[in-house]
């Protein structure tokens, strides 16, 4: 089960117009399962943000830094990815979630902006969520009274399989942004 849940937001400099800016430390008060990153951006035509993370044991031994992803609105000058194949005896990297596989107790983020024809990216939000702990397993509760109603809402994809070969093919997946999405169009 998770034992510990905790939100860091980041406040990344209003004047920040392309390069690097590295936050501080977050230290969430219990040992790190997984940090999930989160950001809000405007990426003019040809700009990218990319969101990287390095993490901290007890002695204060540093990672290296980690990918958790690269992204624009448009794929003219970058293509949106994550970056596969990042694993070492501290962690890894599925997807845009950084796993723990040693006793980390810190965290910073870093973003990396570069500028396209149109000016640099704008950040408006970044943030991370790290949690203690596996996901509960077990049995799924039974069905409640909202049992067979079904609501109108709209489908949304985050990627369909196969359509889109510049982004690996798509796949399955429904991410939170994408559900929320669907709710709120609802």
């Amino acid at each position: 089960m998770i034992r510990s849940l905790a939100f860091q937001r980041f406040a990344v400099p209003a004047e920040l117009p392309a390069g690097t800016w590295t936050g501080p430390w977050a230290e969430p008060g219990f040992e790190l399962h997984e940090v999930i990153p989160s950001w809000n951006a405007l990426t003019p035509p040809g700009s990218l943000v990319e969101v990287e993370l390095q993490a901290r044991n007890a002695d204060r031994t540093e990672t290296g830094w980690y990918a958790l992803g690269r992204w624009t609105f448009d794929d003219e000058a970058f293509e949106r990815t994550s970056v596969p194949g990042q694993e070492d005896a501290f962690g890894t990297v599925a997807t845009d979630t950084f796993r723990a596989a040693a006793s980390l107790l810190a965290y910073r983020l870093r973003l990396t902006l570069s500028a396209g024809r149109h000016g640099p990216p704008v950040v408006r939000l970044l943030g991370a969520v790290a949690s203690s702990g596996e996901p509960a397993g077990g049995d799924v509760s039974a069905p409640g009274a909202a049992t067979g109603v079904e609501l109108n809402v709209p489908s949304y994809a985050q990627s369909i399989h196969g359509e889109i070969p510049q982004y690996g093919g798509g796949g399955a997946a429904w991410c939170s942004p994408t559900s929320t999405a669907m709710v709120m169009e609802y």
